[in-house]
């Protein structure tokens, strides 16, 4: 009876948080996102080359960076993909869904996890840019989901003293992160430093901690040893060249770093999205450093201490010098959970009847302003939805291309459903030299003063509107682009005509 409770109110939980993100599945980013192309070129970016596979056997493994780093998400899609078509909507859905589920299970695998699982939905849940990327088809919210169940786990272990059952359950987790995106390496040290601060918590069997240390440490050990045998090193100078690209002068020089530090203070977390959630963030920080003190529950000692571990490691993107929303999601993410969880204890706090009721209020005064600013902002997203990507992918799917291939950076976002295959041009790194030549393209997407390409044909003396037969131009978001139909005898006249 129990466990059919614990489903019910799952259930509960899972379907209104469904329902008010289906406004969304077929929508542009928000346009307050990112200040950056982020979502908007990215969704397709990174499912473009499993999306070849499945639609032309054709994984185009070096016409783009996105899947050597993302080798785990591109597998992940291809089961949706293959049984249900490559479709946006398909791909939205299967991110959000498998997040969703990773954190239901966390919440209904002890009661402990009621009030925190409740507060997770209403404030990190719809916190406004967490919001939008648990429907993204991006990696970032699944790794997050993946670095978040690796923690309960590692409780469990704690708790359950069973250390290597559950130990090894949270380092697999904790590498699925990194797999899905090699970018997330760094939070490999999140459990094992974790596990070792703690050990200075009076009271706590060390003994039991060494032996969770060790297998945790072991297993991270191994999966990282695979990943560099089966993915790594096979495609060593591939994998590198991507890399050198991604790294090189993207962090802030130490001599500008205190001002750097000042305009991402200002200009990310002081906007009008998170001022609130910052301001909110810092109070509970300090709260939560006085219960961690005074308190005598484990479990929040550590939890307290894993996100705040977590929130550090994080820290090192605000130095990169090139900082899109999606980069901040696991940042804010570590952030909403230790605000939940000292509000957790601030409501189950046990005091004196008077300073109680006080303590409580407290607590419940945050919950109703960081719910309602989640609300509004919700409400502005949903007024202001757009679905100019929508119209372009049904315009695109009435034609056959057959070989001909959709090219430039935001060519993968906008042929989902046409099945074309997709792939970037970017000057000096992918797909730039004679690709018209060799590829015959049936058509060329591009912005309209080619900044999404590092101007890699007018930089080259091409104007490529002498290529065209027709030109169709739209604005996404913030962004001016075209869709150049190549001369026809570039494609198959017999389906594709009239454009």
């Amino acid at each position: 009876m129990k466990k059919l409770n614990y489903i019910f109110i799952g259930i509960l939980i899972f379907i209104p948080v469904i329902l008010f993100q289906i406004p969304f599945l077929n929508s542009d980013p928000d346009i307050e996102i990112s200040t950056s192309r982020d979502a908007n070129t990215d969704e397709g970016l990174y499912s473009s080359q499993i999306r070849n596979y499945i639609n032309h056997n054709n994984l185009t493994f070096k016409h783009n960076s996105c899947f050597v780093i993302t080798p785990v998400f591109g597998a992940f899609l291809y089961i949706p993909f293959k049984l249900f078509g490559t479709k946006l909507v398909v791909g939205r859905l299967s991110i959000l869904l498998l997040s969703l589920i990773i954190s239901v299970i966390i919440f209904q695998y002890n009661k402990f996890y009621g009030l925190f699982g409740f507060l997770f939905f209403i404030i990190n849940y719809f916190e406004y840019y967490v919001f939008h990327y648990f429907h993204f088809c991006l990696a970032e919210i699944l790794s997050t989901s993946f670095m978040f169940l690796s923690i309960f786990f590692t409780v469990e272990a704690i708790e359950s003293r069973k250390p290597m059952r559950f130990s090894i359950l949270s380092a697999v987790a904790i590498s699925i992160s990194y797999f899905l995106k090699i970018q997330f390496i760094y939070i490999l040290a999140l459990l094992p430093l974790t596990i070792v601060l703690f050990m200075f918590v009076k009271g706590i069997d060390k003994k039991l901690l060494f032996k969770q240390l060790r297998y945790t440490i072991a297993t991270i050990v191994i999966l990282l040893g695979l990943y560099l045998i089966i993915w790594y090193l096979p495609n060593k100078s591939f994998f590198n060249y991507v890399m050198k690209s991604s790294t090189t002068g993207k962090f802030v020089d130490f001599s500008n770093l205190l001002t750097h530090l000042d305009f991402i203070f200002k200009h990310i977390f002081l906007n009008r999205y998170l001022k609130v959630f910052t301001y909110s963030f810092f109070i509970l920080l300090a709260s939560g450093i006085f219960f961690f003190f005074k308190t005598k529950s484990r479990r929040y000692k550590f939890l307290f201490l894993a996100f705040v571990v977590w929130f550090l490691l994080e820290t090192h993107k605000l130095t990169l010098t090139y900082l899109p929303s999606r980069y901040l999601i696991s940042l804010f993410f570590s952030m909403n959970l230790i605000i939940i969880l000292v509000l957790c204890q601030l409501i189950e706090i046990k005091a004196e009847k008077r300073y109680a009721y006080i303590i409580k209020g407290f607590a419940v005064i945050f919950i109703l302003v960081l719910g309602t600013k989640n609300l509004t902002d919700y409400v502005k997203s949903l007024n202001r939805r757009t679905h100019v990507i929508a119209d372009i992918d049904n315009y695109l799917s009435q034609y056959k291309f057959e070989d001909n291939p959709i090219i430039g950076a935001w060519a993968p976002s906008l042929t989902w459903k046409s099945e074309a295959i997709s792939f970037p041009v970017w000057k000096g790194y992918f797909n730039d030299k004679n690709v018209i030549e060799n590829y015959k393209p049936a058509i060329i997407i591009t912005e309209t003063d080619e900044e999404d390409s590092n101007q890699a044909y007018s930089s080259r003396g091409i104007n490529i509107d002498n290529y065209a037969d027709s030109i169709k131009y739209y604005k996404i978001n913030n962004w001016e682009i075209k869709l150049l139909w190549v001369h026809q005898k570039a494609v198959n006249s017999n389906v594709i005509d009239n454009p």
